[in-house]
């Protein structure tokens, strides 16, 4: 029972580095990691971003590296933690329990299908933490506990509104979505609601009591995010005085901008620029503020009418740039320079060079609606994912207050394989010392299929992991190197999980994460231990070898 829980103390932690800029507190009670949570964020400390809640852990993510040592030198942060306690209110969700494997779990637990859904409904929950997807809570049993294994075949679609069980846990499904979790019921209470100032219905705290009912309920459509998010641009409104008309879109082009940070213990991905670097650069060209939005361009063919005078500047991938004016007069441009495009004129993005993104800021900023604070498109979670198509008006916000122009940027050109840097992540000593090496040794070439929330990736020798016992989820940052039974890395981007439940074997040095969104399928890289202290000390055989 939930007043029967200890608060967390000095012997229960184990405290590790996970990168240069996050710490992982594993080794929890599920309750302990949740009181952990909520007391950090109430109570952050120096240089916290975030929180993030996960099985028996807590991710606390850092704005530095400097920071992040600071609170791993000194501890006694969380000497003083208490117990967990739910919200006095409590939320109910109606359910009707009908799902195709409650004939199943009730077998399992042994209470026969009425005896399990009297035991479900007739005690309270409390989310634990959010993960997995906005909206997605992990709610666990302040009465009689359960532990029922997840499927061996996961399905390919729960619908959103499907109430389900996964070993301790209960969830409803704010969306549709894969997962192994068992179905028992559904109901149409819905726990992301991304219109609303709360979104998130369920968020870590809430007390929760799942009702019986037998009444038809209406499960409402499980639409992107995109479609309630943001409107449709500007495409069929009245035209701004001063736009980008978009001629050619290219494959995936998207508005991106700082992003959302901070919101990852809702289960909100930061998201963002995936090369961070570039786009900082091209907004500094022009002469941006805090907030402005720019576009990030993946593959020609691409193309936009200039509506008014702007200046614009080009960064990232190296491309041919060109500017065309009414008359068909071709004028070349030169990338991290900032230029003028004249009303009527045509900015085209040629082929890429190497590398893959290529960043368009315009003085004033890309105006588009925003949504939690930001005007990115997040792929993973649908949030203001909107890539562009042919004829869409992207209005240009107002210049005034805006910094002065720079000059000139550094153009940025890869030659030969790309080397990054990594942290010992918090499994690496699972591996089998073969796959330590192979981890250092070997080119790792990236997959089909790789995304802004992923590169897919393999070598000549897989990863082997020699502990197979399972692991509950816990918070990720871009830049961790996640390894799936196939032996095939998954490193994560700007748009990954918040959390994650496969073998960590290392972090991608945060200085070096936007190299990963220059990196196209068929490219090769190389990983490379982190000179540091504690990444030498982790990584001893290999600079004994």
């Amino acid at each position: 029972m939930l007043a029967d829980l200890a608060p967390v103390r000095p012997t229960d932690r184990n405290v590790q580095r996970f990168g240069d800029r996050a710490l992982l507190v594993s080794g929890l009670a599920t309750e302990n990691a949740g009181a952990l949570q909520l007391h950090l964020l109430r109570h952050p400390l120096p240089g916290q971003e975030d929180a993030v809640g996960g099985d028996s852990t807590v991710l606390i993510v850092f704005a530095s590296r400097h920071e992040c040592a600071r609170a791993h030198r000194d501890t006694g942060w969380l000497d003083d933690v208490p117990a967990l306690e739910a919200e006095t209110a409590t939320v109910e969700v109606p359910v009707i329990y009908d799902g195709e494997d409650l004939d199943d779990v009730a077998r399992l637990t042994g209470l026969g299908r009425d005896g399990f859904v009297h035991a479900h409904s007739g005690q309270d929950w409390v989310s634990a933490f959010c993960g997995f997807s906005p909206g997605f809570a992990y709610l666990i049993s302040l009465g009689e506990a359960f532990d029922i294994p997840r499927r061996n075949d996961p399905r390919p679609r729960i619908p959103a509104g499907a109430v389900a069980v996964g070993g301790k846990y209960t969830a409803v499904y704010p969306s549709d979505s894969p997962g192994g979790w068992q179905l028992i019921g559904h109901t149409d209470f819905t726990p992301w609601v991304p219109e609303s100032d709360s979104p998130i219905r369920l968020a870590p705290g809430t007390r929760v009591r799942f009702t019986v009912t037998r009444e038809r309920l209406r499960i409402p459509s499980s639409r992107p995010a995109a479609e309630s998010d943001v409107s449709a641009l500007a495409s069929d409104a009245v035209a701004p005085h001063r736009a980008l008309i978009v001629r050619e879109p290219g494959i995936l082009t998207l508005v991106q901008d700082r992003g959302r940070p901070g919101m990852a213990h809702l289960g909100i991905p930061h998201s963002g620029a995936a090369d961070p670097v570039s786009a900082e650069e091209a907004l500094a060209l022009v002469g941006s503020r805090e907030t402005d939005a720019l576009l990030e361009v993946l593959t020609p063919p691409f193309s936009v009418e200039s509506r008014g005078q702007l200046v614009v500047a080009v960064t990232g991938a190296p491309r041919p740039v060109y500017v065309t004016d009414p008359e068909g007069n071709e004028r070349a441009r030169t990338m991290s320079r900032p230029f003028l495009v004249h009303d009527g004129e045509v900015l085209e993005l040629g082929a890429v060079e190497n590398g893959a993104r290529s960043y368009l800021a315009v003085r004033g900023g890309i105006d588009t609606p925003a949504a939690f604070g930001s005007r990115s498109a997040d792929a993973l979670s649908r949030i203001a994912f909107r890539p562009l198509v042919a004829g869409d008006i992207l209005p240009i916000g107002s210049d005034a207050g805006c910094p002065p122009v720079r000059e000139a940027g550094r153009p940025r050109r890869r030659a030969g394989a790309m080397m990054l840097r990594l942290h010992p992540g918090p499994h690496y000593e699972e591996f089998t010392p073969e796959s330590r090496t192979a981890l250092f040794g070997q080119d790792w070439s990236v997959g089909v299929g790789s995304n802004r929330v992923a590169l897919r990736c393999a070598g000549p020798q897989p990863l082997i992991r020699m502990v197979n016992e399972e692991l509950g989820s816990f918070g990720l940052v871009a830049g961790t190197v996640q390894v799936p039974p196939s032996g095939d890395p998954v490193l994560f981007l700007v748009d990954h999980p918040v959390t994650g439940g496969y073998p960590v074997i290392g972090v991608v040095d945060a200085l070096d994460v936007h190299r990963l969104a220059q990196l196209s399928p068929g490219e090769s890289f190389r990983f490379v231990p982190h000179p540091d202290s504690v990444t030498a000390v982790a990584f001893g055989e290999m600079s004994a070898g």
